[in-house]
């Protein structure tokens, strides 16, 4: 049972068997103490309302008819416009958002490739600031020139 402090509105879940036989039960809170209202039983919740669309009026609705020759006529235009490519192919474009997916990997792999490159180029000043980086030189193949 949910019980309420009518002092400092503190809430407590206490069990039923826990109020069976108390006149009065005391706040944790602020020490006040009142007399618990009779246990209530349980209501069964309410069913779930369904989920759907609601229905579209009239005037927004689509014709199926009018939709298949709409797609018809784009599909005539399209190989008007372009006699040796077949109405069912697809564009050569990438999906929107694919493009700046790919160019974040490759600006990733372009500021990698760099770090290499640094790490090879100065590999003397590498190896003269972190001592232990000689033995990564060394395994590599690279620790001819590193002192």
């Amino acid at each position: 049972m949910r019980i309420d402090c009518p002092s400092c509105a503190a809430s407590y879940d206490v069990p039923d068997t826990k109020l069976a036989g108390r006149k009065t039960v005391r706040c944790v809170r602020c020490g006040h103490q009142w007399a618990p209202g009779p246990v209530p039983e349980p209501a069964d919740p309410p069913p779930p309302a369904p989920l759907s669309p609601p229905p579209l009026p009239d005037s927004d609705r689509p014709d199926p008819e009018r939709a298949d020759s709409d797609w018809a006529d784009r599909g005539r235009a399209q190989t008007a416009a372009d006699p040796g490519r077949s109405r069912l192919a697809s564009p050569a474009t990438p999906p929107p958002g694919r493009f700046g997916l790919r160019l974040a990997w490759a600006a990733s792999g372009l500021v990698l490739a760099m770090a290499l490159a640094a790490a090879f180029v100065w590999r003397a000043e590498v190896v003269r600031v972190w001592p232990p980086s000689l033995r990564v030189y060394a395994a590599l193949g690279l620790a001819h020139n590193a002192r």
